[in-house]
């Protein structure tokens, strides 16, 4: 809830605070240069118009429908008391459709096969680089500093982008299965037929949600305590 974050309804952040992600983790700033590259493209061909209801008026009926397809969700979003980024996901297919549709609308057949090899170099690229750790020096060329933004990653980067095993999704750090196995293997020692399990880390990779799944079916005589309150990167409570 954004209540806990402390940002106001006054504050400039209040009604930014579904872009960042948009742009730097759910498209990537790269796919978020061609997506206003498309929005241009199109309201150039748009607005190119004596008046605004000419042009206006020509708009087509998909036009309105992608359009209202991206705004409604979003302002609906940025006037809730919500903040989490996931909720971009509703975005993202409109997105997808104007961008293609500003492509298409190229003047030359050149240009448009230009800049779709570019984006799907691009993506490629980036696909690999966010999906295997050994091309992490991909992610840190792909890192430049931007004069009064600081650091940006073209490639994407945010709390939804993890790596498969190095950083929080290093192997070493799943230790539930083993927590639950020692507790089981000393409950059986002991002839106890359950007890109780205190957890007081909450983390991406050990937390409430994961000791409950693993204990659904394999440890029944386990219950488990939440002491943990805090958010997923900050300490517990």
């Amino acid at each position: 809830n954004i209540d806990q974050t402390g940002i106001g309804v006054t504050e400039l952040q209040f009604y930014t605070r579904y872009l960042r992600p948009f742009y730097g983790s759910q498209l990537s700033p790269l796919y978020f240069l061609a997506f206003l590259l498309a929005i241009s493209v199109l309201g150039y061909q748009l607005f190119t118009r004596p008046s605004l209801r000419e042009a206006l008026g020509r708009a087509s009926a998909h036009a309105w429908v992608l359009g209202l397809w991206l705004a409604v969700p979003f302002v609906v979003f940025t006037l809730s008391l919500t903040m989490n980024s996931r909720f971009d996901l509703a975005l993202l297919p409109a997105a997808a459709l104007i961008t293609a549709r500003g492509i298409l609308s190229l003047p030359t057949r050149a240009l448009r096969s230009g800049v779709v090899t570019v984006l799907v170099i691009c993506g490629l690229v980036q696909f690999f680089a966010l999906s295997y750790d050994e091309l992490d020096w991909l992610r840190e060329e792909a890192t430049i500093d931007l004069p009064g933004v600081g650091k940006v990653n073209l490639l994407g980067e945010g709390m939804y982008i993890e790596f498969p095993r190095s950083g929080v999704t290093d192997p070493r750090y799943f230790v539930p299965p083993r927590v639950l196995e020692q507790v089981s293997t000393d409950m059986k020692l002991e002839g106890r037929e359950s007890v109780q399990l205190g957890n007081v880390v909450n983390r991406t990779y050990s937390n409430n949600a994961i000791f409950n799944y693993l204990m659904y079916n394999a440890y029944p005589g386990i219950e488990l305590r939440e002491f943990a309150r805090g958010g997923w990167e900050d300490p517990p409570v």
